[in-house]
């Protein structure tokens, strides 16, 4: 017979949910009998407790909170570097394309990195969904504009070979 260990990521949600609000009644009422058990207190003890269980439960909130805003940022800083990187990368890659070329991309991608620019300074969502269509439209033509590479290449093979540069 399977064991419950390894069923349990296949149980549906509400199966799960149920078995932790019995488990959390459960536990309730064992506090509740053990409290009973012990005999009466002082009023403000029993405040006290209650004050500090809300605080700590403030203060897990609070952290996991925190917690979840750092890594988002992070996560997005670090897609930032990777598209800056992979600008950067484009940039000098197209050095190898003949002038023609190589001026016409450098125009599509710095209309690329403005519009970059114009999505992360959008004051608004309209505003912000826009410049992210923008972006979309440069993507898609730089896409179409990259086959120049393909004509490129036998004659940068040919540069190289005959000793010039891009600079």
């Amino acid at each position: 017979m399977e064991s419950f260990s390894s069923s349990f990521p296949y149980a549906p949600l509400w199966v799960l949910a149920l078995v932790f609000f019995a488990s959390l009644i459960l536990a309730r009422e064992l506090g509740a009998f053990v409290r009973a058990r012990q005999g009466p207190r002082e009023a403000g003890e029993s405040e006290a407790f209650a004050m500090t269980s809300v605080l700590g439960l403030l203060a897990l909130l609070i952290g996991f909170t925190f917690s979840i805003a750092l890594s988002r940022y992070e996560a997005r800083r670090e897609l930032v570097v990777k598209e800056a990187n992979a600008i950067g990368t484009t940039w000098l890659r197209m050095q190898m394309l003949d002038d023609v070329d190589r001026a016409r991309m450098e125009a599509q991608l710095r209309r690329y990195v403005d519009a970059r620019v114009a999505f992360g300074q959008a004051a608004t969502e309209a505003e912000e969904l826009a410049q992210y269509r923008r972006t979309e439209a440069l993507q898609d033509g730089a896409v179409d504009r990259a086959d120049v590479g393909h004509r490129a290449v036998p004659r940068f093979t040919a540069r190289l070979a005959a000793g010039e540069h891009h600079e």
